[in-house]
């Protein structure tokens, strides 16, 4: 069966979102928590680990971008501040916080 190489030669798209959400995943949720991302992290069980990034953010431009975008956004952050575990992430889903009420995303625990 004939394959290819995927050349991942794209720019990042929202380098302002990326830098602020990088510096969260990095330093631990340092800032106040009603301007910041919340970040849920969820870690696999079974054979082999894989992560699940959830970012609930209110902000402007992160609630103008659709979906597939803010996914982008994520994995762009996880590679820059945490390029190890970017490498098992398997979901990354960004949403608003009335999305994550929607969805029944509990981001008290």
């Amino acid at each position: 069966m004939p394959y290819r190489e995927v050349n991942k030669a794209r720019g990042i798209k929202y380098p302002a979102l990326v830098e602020d959400l990088a510096k969260e995943l990095s330093t631990a949720g340092s800032g106040d928590p009603r301007y910041v991302p919340v970040i849920l992290l969820e870690w696999t069980k079974g054979g082999s680990p894989s992560l699940h990034v959830f970012v609930v953010w209110d902000d402007q431009q992160w609630t103008e971008i659709d979906r597939a975008e803010r996914s982008e956004v994520i994995m762009d952050a996880m590679e820059k501040a945490r390029p190890d575990e970017a490498l098992k992430v398997t979901i990354a889903m960004g949403l608003t916080s009335d999305e994550a009420k929607r969805l029944k995303i509990n981001l008290t625990k």
